[in-house]
């Protein structure tokens, strides 16, 4: 039987050891050893948090590369065309016990999120401010040592309404400015398809598909 994703993740974070059966058992799977390997590579950039705070010159530089739409336009001929894949939400701060206490007392103004799918990993700051919410996020390859995506056309939209088209910077890193409430999407086109990042709102509500 193949070892369970949760379990991994759990002993990595309490520092626990695999048992001997478990570790026989990676040892002739490559599924599980792959499998892993991957946790202890997200283990490993949760505890480096790879996403550091953006100073506000970076945060100029990278809003100034997208484009503030009109959100009565229509979606771009990219963002409708190209199958959806839904990104995996492996992490989100708002899910401690802490911040759920913090946001019922009207707090938790930042929130960290990270989601995975097919090869590439999204690591997203969300913090609140005057002018409603700012993302911010890094788009990084899995595909051997985890690098960033440079050039990748990306829309985010909060409460079904289109805030921002843009493309990452050299960094990987996007940003935008959200003024309308509700769930926030963040669609990044692949080749093939376009990966979907659905943040949820406070009460799990993903919005609009």
């Amino acid at each position: 039987m193949h070892l369970n994703f949760e379990t991994l993740l759990q002993r990595l974070a309490d520092g626990s050891d695999l048992t001997p059966e478990e570790a026989a058992h990676i040892e002739s799977c490559d599924d599980c050893r792959a499998m892993v390997a991957r946790v202890r590579r997200f283990h490993q950039a949760m505890e480096s948090q790879r996403l550091i705070e953006p100073s506000e010159s970076a945060i100029a530089h990278v809003e100034g590369l997208v484009t503030r739409p009109e959100k009565s336009l229509p979606l771009p001929e990219w963002a409708r065309t190209l199958p959806h894949r839904i990104a995996e939400l492996l992490h989100d701060t708002l899910a401690t016990p802490q911040a759920a206490f913090a946001g019922a007392r009207g707090g938790a103004a930042s929130r960290r999120l990270r989601f995975e799918a097919p090869d590439l990993e999204l690591d997203v700051l969300v913090e609140a401010d005057g002018r409603g919410r700012r993302v911010t996020a890094q788009l990084m390859s899995l595909v051997g040592e985890p690098a960033p995506i440079s050039a990748v056309h990306y829309l985010v939209l909060a409460g079904g309404d289109l805030e921002a088209i843009g493309k990452t910077d050299d960094h990987g890193v996007l940003a935008s400015q959200v003024s309308s409430t509700g769930a926030i999407e963040i669609r990044v086109a692949r080749e093939d398809c376009l990966a979907l990042f659905q943040i949820p709102d406070r009460t799990g509500n993903v919005g609009e598909q």
